[in-house]
């Protein structure tokens, strides 16, 4: 055995050398690796997409439930409406077969609309009522659809303003008398304002407008797709919160022209809260307070928003819709307040300076109505300088002979006043000689209303 240090170890001193070769070279490649995956990181990555052209490949049109409608008689539609009845489990409406039957031949089918669809007096509570109304309802559209005194809860009234909305079933929806339906029913209302394309008027009356249900019903006036062009709430007490809630919303509406606010206990500082409507909106061109109480000081009111009105109207959008010579240069629509009511609002003779201002500063309102308050002389008076007016009603003013004289002054004045209404006052026999003396030289009026002579 050799006992030099060298001999027998050769072979672990070269294996070391390749191991170390062989880590050395590894190293190398991963270490290559390394910079080769830097690389691709740094390499500049982008997304691309088709053309305009390309991007979209197909699209499909909502569907039109008045497309391919198939030809239906009257007494097919009545079967159609009974057989509905009976698969839905609820009585059917006798006034509807009625209406049926008296349906204009070319209203079937969804060619013309027929004039109307009354549902009165019965019941449509559930959603079975309504679904077996949509036998009729899919076949045909009605110019006028009135819910009349009828029993209508949450249900009934989803499907009922679902179906409209669907079918473009109505161009004006009535709903008179009580109602059952609470927060779901004025939210289906309210879908059915914001997404119909052919209803154009609402009508609710005769029920009080809840508190909680007024901002539903605001909601829907303050879409840009409510199409609505009249809005009448009659009787339903919106006098206070529910009037505010409809104010705001009407403040950026840009479709309502008429706007129905009778019979609801309006008081002062109502008045105040449609002026600042007026001050905002010069679309509305009629504002109907009949039956309320604003008074002289909410006469005030309105009187200063159409003052106001007035100078920010543009030129050629100043002059009255009923104006002949209208400009509309320009393609100005027809802006400011042109009819305006107050038929019984407990006006005085002081109201006199305020219907002054509002007729000498508006040159839109051509159509006044304070008949049923107590005008007296001094108010006609002030009504002599209106540049604007067209029609002037003093019903039951108490005019007496007094006013006979400022009557003849008006009636003589250079104006454009084509109609006057004085019934229901006592002007006397001279009064009307009087003013029968001013026609002579009047060359504009057409038509005065008086009363009846006593029968002998």
């Amino acid at each position: 055995m050799s006992t030099d240090p060298d001999k027998g170890t050769g072979c672990p001193i070269e294996s070391d050398k390749c191991v170390t070769t062989e880590v050395k070279d590894c190293g190398d490649n991963i270490s290559e690796l390394n910079n080769v995956c830097k690389e691709k990181k740094k390499e500049h990555r982008s997304v691309r997409f088709p053309g305009d052209d390309l991007m979209v490949t197909e699209y499909f049109e909502p569907a039109n439930p008045w497309n391919d409608v198939p030809t239906t008689t009257k007494s097919q539609l009545a079967a159609e409406y009974l057989e509905a009845c009976r698969r839905h489990d609820t009585p059917c409406i006798d006034t509807v077969l009625q209406q049926i039957r008296d349906l204009p031949d070319s209203s079937i089918g969804g060619a013309l609309r027929a004039p109307r669809l009354t549902l009165a007096e019965c019941s449509l509570a559930g959603p079975a009522p309504a679904d077996a109304l949509e036998a009729v309802m899919r076949k045909v559209q009605f110019r006028r659809l009135e819910i009349d005194h009828a029993t209508i809860d949450d249900e009934g009234a989803e499907a009922i303003f679902d179906m409209i909305e669907y079918y473009e079933s109505a161009n004006v929806l009535s709903i008179a008398g009580p109602r059952q339906f609470g927060i779901r029913g004025w939210q289906a209302a309210s879908r059915m304002i914001k997404k119909s394309a052919e209803l154009t008027e609402l009508e609710v009356t005769d029920a009080p407008l809840e508190a909680s249900h007024a901002p539903v019903l605001a909601r829907s006036l303050r879409a840009h797709t409510c199409t609505l062009r009249a809005l009448c709430l009659q009787r339903v007490s919106l006098c206070g919160e529910p009037l505010l809630c409809l104010v705001i919303a009407l403040k950026s509406n840009s479709s309502i022209r008429e706007l129905r606010l009778g019979d609801n206990r309006l008081s002062v500082s109502d008045a105040a809260q449609l002026a600042s409507l007026l001050r905002y909106n010069a679309r509305i061109q009629l504002l109907d307070l009949s039956n309320n109480q604003i008074q002289d000081a909410g006469v005030a009111h309105l009187a200063e928003a159409l003052a106001e009105q007035a100078a920010q109207s543009p030129p050629s959008a100043a002059a009255s819709p009923l104006d002949p010579n209208r400009c509309t240069v320009g393609g100005h629509e027809a802006r400011g307040l042109a009819f305006l009511v107050l038929w019984n609002n407990q006006l005085t003779r002081n109201c006199a300076p305020y219907l002054n201002k509002a007729l000498r500063s508006s040159w839109s309102l051509c159509v006044l109505n304070v008949g049923r308050n107590a005008l007296c002389g001094d108010a006609v008076r002030a009504l002599c300088r209106a540049p604007a007016l067209l029609s002037l009603g003093l019903q039951a003013a108490r005019l007496g002979p007094d006013a006979a004289t400022a009557l003849a002054d008006l009636v003589r004045a250079d104006t454009k006043l084509q109609r006057l209404d004085l019934r229901e006052n006592r002007l006397g026999g001279a009064g009307l000689s009087a003013i029968l003396a001013a026609l002579k030289e009047n060359t504009t009026l057409t038509q005065i209303d008086l009363d009846e002579p006593p029968t002998p």
